[in-house]
């Protein structure tokens, strides 16, 4: 009995799991890497088709070459010719080498692919000790990935407990509403560079949206720096007034701070409605938590997580033998979608003053001039294959520039009273061509505030973002925040 117990032991590790190890794989994996900005539903259409396809093939080739081991190890170097297609392409194209065109590539991979299946079926190898090592070295790569999900996930709900909760922790509000409040917009325009910068990278005089700001009474704050390239970890400074890039906070605790803010929850107490609109970033990770949080929200964005268009299948696809599919396919589709999202959210923040009555905290983070690139200059669209190439930026970067002056404009004249409008990005220009993070454009922001009833004088020129909502608490609700201003740092 051991002994066939033993003999039954072999027989299941000498069969071919690699198949399905090395199949999962690649979206656990991405998954993996990417949990800051993801769920794993994202994951589960990938797995499911590579698992399916997986199977299908290896039914097939075991029917060709009449042996299950054999079969598992022709699969298997399809899965790692299948997945390592576009990595290696989009690296061969990233350093400038010479590539024939995708049909001559694709066409010597799976030249390559039939090569191995002919070796396979004319070599008289006994591959069972080969299937059994590469079954534990496919369950190793898997299990990594497992254990580091796991892990995250594990230390996501330690983390998450200990955190205090923000709604209890703000303060009774010791100021004063005014008789008409005014309405409050704070807009965010992701990684909209400084004019300096658009000049000294891309030859582009944008130097007259200050004037046009300030011609419309804005008050620029044009020295204006960021203290950090990450949007989660400004935003939550921002949105919490205190800084928190010198702290070591992980991507889920920023994240719990910029849906359980201090500034929505003092205006909510002050007898504001809070309107939050949303991205397609954010419906991964804290679409609920907004929509509980946001007395109205708006997301233009909202997709099926199996869907071809979102992120993770976009990143996913590209790198595999679908590459030079995947624009004819579903290209135009993940263009419109961006396209129709960034459009609708710009089109319906400036209904809201007629929309929403009695006063009102909107904030709304917006994507473009953030990559995908899906604008021109014209609001042209832009090739599939190009959404992510940074020579797109400035195109997209005037778009989005026109669309803020007509957004302002339909604020101002939709509303019964002056609103208080701040204007900002979450940080500058962080990469592109001839620039890196180290050059620092990331630190130069667009700050801009509306303030009616103030001169620009109550403002700093190099006014800390972090100290944004200190300076309107105090101006307009008779609150007493110091204003942290060069020396922001954690504070308690």
């Amino acid at each position: 009995m051991k002994g066939r117990n033993a003999k039954n032991n072999r027989g299941l590790l000498r069969f071919p799991w690699h198949v399905i190890s090395l199949a999962a794989f690649p979206a656990i994996f991405l998954y993996a890497n990417n949990m800051d900005s993801l769920v794993a539903a994202h994951a589960v259409a990938p797995l499911v088709i590579s698992l399916a396809g997986a199977g299908v093939l290896w039914i097939l080739a075991r029917q060709i070459l009449r042996d299950s081991l054999r079969a598992g190890l022709a699969v298997s170097f399809f899965i790692l010719l299948f997945f390592s297609y576009g990595r290696v392409y989009s690296a061969l194209e990233d350093r400038g080498w010479f590539l024939p065109g995708q049909a001559v590539c694709l066409s010597a991979t799976l030249l390559l692919w039939i090569s191995g299946i002919y070796y396979l079926g004319r070599t008289k190898r006994d591959f069972r000790n080969v299937t059994a090592i590469l079954n534990i070295a496919a369950a190793a790569l898997v299990l990594s990935s497992l254990v580091r999900i796991s892990s995250s996930h594990v230390g996501r709900r330690k983390r998450l407990s200990r955190e205090p909760d923000s709604i209890s922790a703000v303060e009774s509000p010791p100021g004063t509403v005014p008789d008409s409040p005014p309405d409050i917009y704070f807009l965010v325009f992701d990684e909209y560079a400084h004019p300096e910068t658009m000049k000294k990278y891309f030859a582009y005089d944008n130097s007259a949206l200050f004037d046009e700001l300030e011609t419309a009474g804005f008050c620029p704050a044009k020295n204006s720096r960021t203290r950090t390239p990450s949007t989660r970890k400004i935003l939550a400074s921002i949105l919490n007034m205190r800084d928190f890039t010198g702290e070591g906070k992980t991507a889920d605790e920023l994240y719990q701070k910029i849906t359980s803010d201090r500034v929505s929850k003092l205006f909510k107490r002050l007898g504001y409605s809070y309107v939050y609109f949303g991205n397609w970033f954010e419906l991964a990770r804290y679409r609920r938590a907004m929509i509980e949080s946001a007395d109205y929200y708006f997301n233009y964005y909202q997709i099926s997580p199996a869907s071809p268009f979102t992120e993770f299948q976009h990143v996913f696809w590209k790198t595999t033998m679908l590459r030079p599919f995947y624009y004819p396919l579903a290209g135009d589709g993940y263009i419109n979608y961006h396209r129709q999202g960034a459009l609708e959210t710009l089109s319906r923040l400036g209904e809201i003053p007629a929309e929403i009555e009695g006063p009102k905290y909107v904030f709304a983070h917006i994507i473009p001039p953030h990559a995908p690139f899906v604008f021109g200059a014209h609001g042209e669209s832009i090739e599939p294959a190009e959404a992510k190439s940074d020579e797109f930026y400035p195109g997209q970067y005037i778009f989005v520039t026109g669309k803020i002056q007509e957004l302002i404009g339909n604020l101002l004249s939709g509303s019964d009273s002056p609103p208080i409008i701040i204007l900002q990005s979450d940080h500058g220009l962080r990469v592109g061509p001839n620039l890196s993070l180290a050059d620092g454009e990331w630190e130069k922001i667009l700050n801009a505030f509306y303030l009616p009833g103030q001169e620009c004088s109550v403002i700093s020129d190099s006014i800390s973002p972090v100290d944004t909502f200190r300076l309107i608490f105090n101006l307009y609700f008779g609150m007493d925040y110091e204003l942290l201003g060069e020396r922001a740092g954690p504070e308690e």
